[in-house]
C-alpha cells in the first residue's frame, strides 16, 4: 500500500465509525456548515440591538469570536473540495464545533446582559412598573414585525428555515405577556424576540454560501489492516472530532514502534498545532513554531507520509509543504 493511502486510512477511518459517526453525518455536512452559518448570523445581528453591542467590545469576547469564525473557516475550507466522504466528515466536525461555539458566545451575551439587568434592579434605575411598560410595548412593536417577517415567502435553505424556526418560537414565547410578569421576565423576552427578528432579516437578505444539500454516499466498507497505535489512534480520534489541544496532548512523545507511526504522529501533531495556531487569530507564534517543526520531522523521516486532500484541509497541506 502506498504511503500516502496509508496515512490516509489510518488518520480517517480512525474516528469514522457506526459508533463514533452518526449516521445523519453522512449527508449533512452542507447542513451543518449552513447551522453554524446561522449560529454565527445570531451573534453578528446583536451587534444591530444597543442593549447588546457594548459587550462586543471586550477583549474576552473578541478572542471567543474570532476561535468561532476560525472553526467556520475550517469547514467551509474542507467543504470545497468534497472528493471524498472523508472530507465532508472532516467538514461537518468542524462546522458542529464552530456551531457550538457561537451559541456558546450567544448565551454569554444574554448572561452578561441579565447581569448587567440585576445590578440596575439593585440601584432602582428605572421603576419597575415604567420598567414592564416599556418593555410590553417594545414586544408589542417586535411581535408584530416578527409576524410580518414570517409571512414572507421562504426558500428551503437551511439558513432561512433555522432563522425562521427561532423567530416562531419568540413568538410563541411572548404570546401571553402581561404587566404582571416581573421586568427581569419580560426583558429576556424582549431580547430573545429582537435577537430572533434581526436574524431571520439577516437571512433573508443573505445570499447562502453553500450549494444544494446533496444525497448521502455509499459507504465502503475498507479491508482489514493491522490497527495503529492505541496513543496515536487516540490522539486522531481526538483531532477528527475537532479537540486539537486534546491530540497534541495525547501526542506530547511522537515516537512510535514504527517509522511510518512516527512519522503519522508528528503530521498529526503538525496539523492540530496549525489549527490551534489559525482558531488562536494567528498570532500565537509557539504553536506555528511547533507546528513546522513536526511538519519538518515528518517530511524527513523517509516513511513519505504526507497530508492528502481527504483527509486534511488545502491550507494545512500548503503550509506542510513550506520548505
Amino acid at each position: 500500500m502506498h504511503p500516502r493511502t496509508l496515512a490516509a486510512l489510518v488518520v480517517v477511518t480512525a474516528a469514522i465509525t457506526p459508533a463514533s459517526l452518526p449516521l445523519r453525518a453522512q449527508g449533512s455536512a452542507a447542513y451543518a456548515v449552513a447551522a453554524a452559518e446561522a449560529a454565527a448570523n445570531s451573534v453578528e445581528v446583536l451587534r444591530d440591538d444597543p442593549t447588546f453591542a457594548p459587550y462586543f467590545a471586550t477583549p474576552e469576547l473578541a478572542k471567543k469570536l474570532r476561535q468561532a469564525h476560525a472553526k467556520l473557516a475550517l469547514a467551509k475550507d474542507a467543504l470545497v473540495n468534497l472528493r471524498s466522504p472523508h472530507a465532508e466528515s472532516e467538514a461537518y466536525e468542524h462546522a458542529v464545533a464552530a456551531e457550538a461555539a457561537f451559541r456558546d458566545i450567544e448565551k454569554e451575551l444574554r448572561w452578561r446582559h441579565a447581569q448587567q439587568l440585576r445590578r440596575a434592579a439593585g440601584t432602582g434605575a428605572e421603576d419597575e412598573r415604567a420598567a414592564r411598560q416599556r418593555l410590553l410595548a417594545e414586544i408589542a412593536t417586535l411581535a408584530a414585525a416578527g409576524r410580518e417577517t414570517l409571512a414572507r415567502p421562504a426558500s428551503s435553505w437551511p439558513s432561512e428555515l433555522t432563522a425562521r424556526a427561532q423567530l416562531g418560537r419568540a413568538l410563541q414565547a411572548v404570546a401571553g405577556v402581561n404587566d404582571s410578569m416581573p421586568s427581569a421576565q419580560l426583558q429576556r423576552l424582549r431580547d430573545e424576540l429582537a435577537s430572533a427578528q434581526l436574524a431571520a432579516r439577516y437571512a433573508y437578505r443573505t445570499w447562502p454560501s453553500l450549494a444544494a444539500p446533496f444525497p448521502p454516499p455509499q459507504w465502503v466498507e475498507p479491508p482489514p489492516r493491522p490497527a495503529p497505535p492505541q496513543r496515536l489512534r487516540r490522539a486522531v480520534e481526538l483531532f477528527l472530532s475537532g479537540d486539537y489541544r486534546g491530540a497534541v496532548q495525547w501526542l506530547s512523545e511522537c515516537t512510535m514502534p514504527e517509522v511510518q507511526a512516527t512519522a503519522l504522529a508528528h503530521l498529526i501533531r503538525s496539523a492540530a498545532g496549525y489549527y490551534l495556531f489559525v482558531e488562536s487569530g494567528e498570532r500565537d507564534q509557539q504553536l506555528l513554531a511547533q507546528a513546522r517543526a513536526d511538519a519538518q520531522a515528518c517530511r524527513t523521516s523517509g516513511a513519505g507520509v504526507a497530508p492528502v486532500r481527504d483527509a486534511f484541509s488545502p491550507r494545512f497541506e500548503a503550509f506542510f509543504r513550506e520548505p
